[in-house]
């Protein structure tokens, strides 16, 4: 805990019913991080919101039921909402509650969400308009053959780890690998032992082939 959240909590009226600081962990890139932050008045004063601020133009925040003036004993609770849409790696956001006592000083509390932003997903949007990339099908053959996307190649996924792990398959740095399976969880599964074995660009294509017949009119599908 910080020097700065030491003396808020010894000094402000508003007590912490949430931790301050909240850790969302590993989300994926373009979702939101949501959070509601709550807080009780433990003075014997009315307090009044005078202002919330954010860090930056990812987030949004509000005082749910747009509540700005907190009796004794009351409580408050600020939501935030972050969009991870562009970052990568561990991110920290803020928010800065500020706040008086009737004729007294402003004071605020901070809030901090703080996140490690990674990329399992891409959309066949993305995947349509690009020419680097690879597409690895790795349902069974008899379902490939029934509906494929042109230019994709039918590799069971233990056959891909052993090509990969043998040194057959040599995937350059600069190509994205896409995956497609049955469901996302069983393509996450193999997009995570792939960049384990160092090729950091493998994504799942979202929503698998029923997502690229619906988002692209059932461009590139070869189907019986």
């Amino acid at each position: 805990m910080s020097i700065l959240t030491i003396i808020q909590l010894l000094l402000t009226a508003l007590s912490p019913i949430t931790p301050l600081t909240y850790h969302a962990g590993s989300v994926e890139e373009g979702t939101y991080i949501t959070h509601t932050f709550k807080l009780k008045n433990s003075s014997q004063d009315t307090l009044y919101i005078t202002a919330l601020r954010r860090s930056c133009g990812c987030t949004v925040t509000r005082l749910l039921g747009n509540k700005k003036v907190i009796p004794p004993g009351d409580t408050l609770m600020v939501f935030v909402k972050i969009s991870t849409r562009g970052y990568r790696g561990v991110i920290k956001k803020y928010v800065l509650l500020y706040y008086r006592e009737k004729n007294g000083e402003e004071n605020f509390i901070r809030f901090t969400i703080t996140a490690n932003v990674e990329k399992f997903f891409d959309t066949p949007s993305a995947i349509f308009f690009s020419t680097t990339n690879i597409i690895i099908d790795t349902r069974k053959p008899s379902d490939y053959n029934h509906c494929h996307i042109l230019g994709s190649e039918n590799i069971n996924p233990k056959e891909l780890i052993r090509l990969i792990k043998g040194g057959k398959l040599k995937i350059p740095q600069h190509i994205n690998l896409y995956v497609i399976d049955y469901t996302d969880t069983s393509s996450l599964k193999l997009v995570k032992e792939i960049r384990s074995l160092g090729h950091d660009k493998t994504y799942v294509l979202k929503g698998g082939i029923k997502n690229w017949k619906r988002t692209t009119d059932k461009s590139l599908l070869l189907c019986k």
